[in-house]
């Protein structure tokens, strides 16, 4: 699936199957009784949040390893090589 070009139906096929089993653990974790930490800045993250973003993560390194990737949790990742064309921006569920 790795291509230098990919079509945006590839791309949305993708964010679409990632999004849906990054859901799966989120609503894994519905009304568990979940706390929350609070970050540095004072915002609210969960264990859902960072294994949402984990998932997301090796979703997109495993599919796409050129492109870039920027997530809430874990910070930037450039993939393969520098200046990439694509990057994809994470950001879980807050809280």
């Amino acid at each position: 699936m790795t291509n230098h070009d990919p079509s945006v139906d590839s791309l949305l096929d993708f964010a679409l199957d990632a999004a849906w089993q990054a859901g799966r653990i989120t609503l894994g974790h519905f009304q568990t009784g979940l706390t929350a930490e609070r970050k540095a800045d004072n915002s609210p993250v969960t264990i859902a949040d960072r294994q949402a973003e984990q998932k997301l993560r090796d979703l997109i390194t495993t599919y796409w390893p050129d492109h870039a990737l920027i997530g809430e949790e874990y910070g930037r990742a450039d993939g393969r090589g520098a200046g990439s064309r694509y990057t994809w921006i994470i950001d879980p569920i807050d809280g």
